[in-house]
């Protein structure tokens, strides 16, 4: 039997609370599910029907590529933009 190449990188997984304390992701589940959805970060499973689980080197490659990611995002860019222009004024 062959195991998954997701499990088979990492076997432990990340709560909520594990994500907040040990990564500083400390994001609401509707920002977490609205970023899952438009695939900009990893998709949780399900341990139990209540219990959402994330892959730690899934999340933890997330982590690394937005360290890395040198474009701000949109949100940042447009109250950058807000600031500069209430500077000027």
């Amino acid at each position: 039997m062959s195991v998954p190449k997701a499990i088979a990188k990492s076997t432990r997984v990340l709560t909520r609370k594990q994500m907040r304390e040990e990564h500083g992701i400390d994001v609401c589940n509707a920002t977490l599910l609205r970023w899952e959805s438009t695939s900009n970060f990893p998709k949780r499973f399900y341990l139990t029907q209540k219990n959402p689980v994330w892959l730690q080197h899934e999340v933890e490659s997330w982590l690394v590529a937005r360290s890395q990611d040198t474009q701000p995002n949109d949100i940042t860019a447009a109250a950058t933009g807000a600031r500069l222009s209430e500077a000027v004024s």
